[in-house]
């Protein structure tokens, strides 16, 4: 099955198989159903290519995916699937978080969710007009980027950027770091909001 699947991640690898089962409680033969498989790129925004970063004199050729993942389980299924397609290069997740009401209530999950990359810009929270309370829940993406910093196996740097006109400086900056340096790396930028926006104009 896993080499029949062209996307990655296990939670793909589970939902190609529940497929699979369906298809074959159906009545449909196993030669069809690993056919269709084979021929499945995944679904908008869920890991998909958008093209290559702009590196003003740089030949470095760096991916960027764009992913609508906005629950820590998808981030962290998200990101391991990343890992397990690209183990060589270096993983950058910007990341903007979906609604105060939900970073507050699985803020503990989201600190642990992005122990895959090896750097994180976390962009400031994606407010949905008439669903946010007015009451003040005392979380913050600045708040996140500190909590996630203190842990040991989480990404070795992290950036909290209340300016998304400056990201492309700081993953430029990021990418000519000593920790960067000489190494291939893959860009995923990460939400439901309007991060979408920003993703056209980090490409070549």
């Amino acid at each position: 099955m896993t080499r029949k699947t062209r996307i990655p991640g296990r939670h793909n690898l589970s939902n190609a198989l529940g497929a699979f089962k369906l298809a074959k409680s159906l009545g449909i033969n196993e030669t069809s159903i690993l056919a269709a498989l084979s021929k499945y790129r995944g679904a908008w925004r869920r890991m998909e290519y958008k093209g290559q970063l702009k590196i003003p004199d740089s030949r470095l050729q760096i991916l960027v995916y764009d992913d609508y993942g906005h629950h820590p389980t998808e981030v962290r299924a998200t990101l391991q699937g990343f890992r397990e397609k690209f183990p060589k290069h270096r993983l950058i997740c910007v990341f903007q978080p979906h609604q105060i009401e939900r970073l507050k209530l699985l803020f503990k999950e989201f600190i642990r969710a992005f122990d895959e990359a090896d750097a994180l810009i976390l962009l400031d929270v994606y407010k949905v007009k008439g669903r946010e309370s007015k009451v003040s829940h005392n979380v913050s993406s600045e708040k996140l980027a500190q909590v996630v910093s203190k842990r040991k196996n989480g990404p070795k740097e992290i950036i909290y950027l209340p300016h998304p006109k400056d990201l492309a400086h700081v993953i430029n900056s990021i990418l000519n770091s000593k920790f960067y340096i000489l190494n291939s790396a893959v860009v995923v930028m990460m939400g439901a909001g309007d991060i979408v926006n920003l993703t056209p104009r980090l490409l070549k």
